[in-house]
């Protein structure tokens, strides 16, 4: 069920505000820690929390001051809720949810990419018109302007989902057939998808868990020497691969245009750049900022700077630093990565979101690992026990 409703959110038509009933279903599930920290909270002055639960609140209060002091900037209904009040869900949901309530979300994305490739095999980038969007230059030669849009609002959207699916897969899922065959649906959806950050950052995903991977292995002269001569031939390989084709890869990938290619990144982030020198220390006062086109930031850690200010900005790398592990360490970088070019996480609430907070805080594996008993008995007397006379 948590699996289904949060994928359903990122649907054509869907409205994303159904994403929360990931959240209710969670809360349902698991009663007995949810109203009994809750209870302890508001009762006892003296119950301890721990150290992420503070950063995620003073986030929320700090950035609730922020905007009270600049009520004049509300400009739309729109304004009146703020984004950084969903953060606790995200956090709440990536605390509680179990390793295997994943699975149905990868299950729903692999389909999502049947049936992208089916869309790319007949020249249909979407089954919904109305979400398509026609380039003034159109090129059927390259794969850019083929991409397809699955059953999503658009081609990179479903390209996020994909990511996604492919680092949680690593992540949650043990080795099996099941999860060989996910990748390989995942990888034909990068294909027809073509989004070049995802592309960049999976080859990059990939590469750094070769390395992490040898540099775990004590050390064995036969396995080097193995190693040393794959990464040698694969090495030659890709160089002369490169060199037949790069030509037809560097078309791919800057759309045939001069030199490099970054969708008028540049100038977005030159304008959030300017912004910031002049709202450094507040930003926005907690309003997200838009360019004069209404365009986002296209990455997040600009992004919250502009609307929140440098020292809100430091309390989301706080949370994020402190929670670095070995083996969460590249899971995490990737993402990071992804939101350098593209506003991926830090949204309140998203798939991206949970994501990313379930890496921070969740050891790796398919083994639940929740410190508190699960209990989907609602014994509500006892949850929130009333003082008698």
């Amino acid at each position: 069920m948590f699996g289904f409703f949060i994928y359903l959110s990122s649907l054509v038509y869907v409205p994303h505000a159904i994403i929360l009933l990931g959240f209710v279903i969670l809360v349902i599930q698991n009663p007995k820690y949810t109203f009994s920290s809750l209870h302890n909270f508001i009762k006892k002055p003296t119950f301890k929390v721990n150290t992420n639960n503070f950063i995620v609140f003073t986030i929320v209060i700090a950035s609730l001051v922020n905007m009270m002091n600049n009520l004049n900037k509300v400009s739309s209904f729109g304004d009146f809720f703020p984004y950084f009040i969903l953060i606790p869900f995200t956090y709440y949901i990536a605390k509680v949810v179990k390793p295997t309530q994943w699975k149905w979300l990868l299950y729903f994305v692999a389909l999502e990419c049947i049936i992208g490739v089916f869309q790319f095999i007949i020249g249909q980038p979407s089954f919904f018109p109305e979400f398509l969007k026609f380039p003034e230059v159109y090129d059927p030669n390259l794969l850019y302007y083929r991409r397809v849009y699955g059953l999503s609002t658009s081609s990179s959207t479903f390209a996020n989902k994909i990511l996604l699916a492919l680092v949680l897969s690593d992540y949650v899922l043990k080795k099996s057939l099941v999860k060989q065959v996910l990748t390989v649906l995942f990888w034909l959806g990068l294909f027809v998808t073509f989004n070049r950050t995802v592309l960049i950052v999976v080859v990059l995903y990939y590469g750094f868990k070769y390395l992490q991977a040898n540099l775990k292995t004590k050390f064995k002269p036969t396995r080097f020497y193995l190693n040393a001569l794959v990464v040698f031939i694969g090495g030659i390989f890709m160089f002369l691969l490169f060199w037949r084709f790069s030509g037809e890869l560097i078309t791919q990938f800057t759309r045939n245009r001069d030199g490099l290619d970054i969708s008028g990144r540049d100038q977005i982030w030159l304008y959030f750049l300017d912004f910031i020198k002049t709202h450094f220390f507040f930003g926005n006062g907690g309003f997200k900022v838009y360019n004069p086109k209404g365009l986002h930031a296209h990455n997040s850690f600009i992004q919250v700077l502009a609307t929140n200010g440098f020292l809100i900005f430091c309390l989301y790398l706080l949370l994020i630093f402190r929670n670095l592990r070995n083996e969460n360490l590249i899971p995490v970088l990737i993402l990071i990565v992804y939101s350098l070019t593209q506003y991926g996480i830090f949204w309140g609430i998203s798939l991206m979101d949970m994501a990313f907070f379930y890496l921070l805080l969740r050891p790796k594996g398919p083994t639940d690992t929740f410190e508190y008993e699960r209990d989907p008995q609602i014994n509500w007397q006892k949850l929130l026990p009333l003082e008698t006379s």
